[in-house]
């Protein structure tokens, strides 16, 4: 998903196809899971760094307790 507080994210959708689309935070994203009635609930924010050395992951696991990244997953069970 699209992390709402990010310019870049928030701009990556202005497009005519995207026009309706909502932008929702990753805190948000998680009480909709669990409204849902999910389990399990986890969210993390994504660097999306475009190589996958060893320093870099170590930086991406670092940067997903943090929100400055475009995107967030955010995922549960059933």
């Amino acid at each position: 998903m699209i992390n709402a507080g990010n310019a870049a994210g928030r701009k990556a959708l202005r497009c005519a196809f995207d026009e309706a689309a909502v932008l929702i935070g990753r805190h948000k994203a998680g009480r909709l899971l669990k409204a849902a009635r999910l389990s399990g609930i986890k969210g993390r924010h994504l660097l999306l760094l475009p190589f996958a050395n060893a320093v870099a992951r170590r930086a991406e696991s670092w940067v997903s307790r943090l929100p400055p990244g475009a995107h967030y997953v955010c995922s549960g069970r059933v």
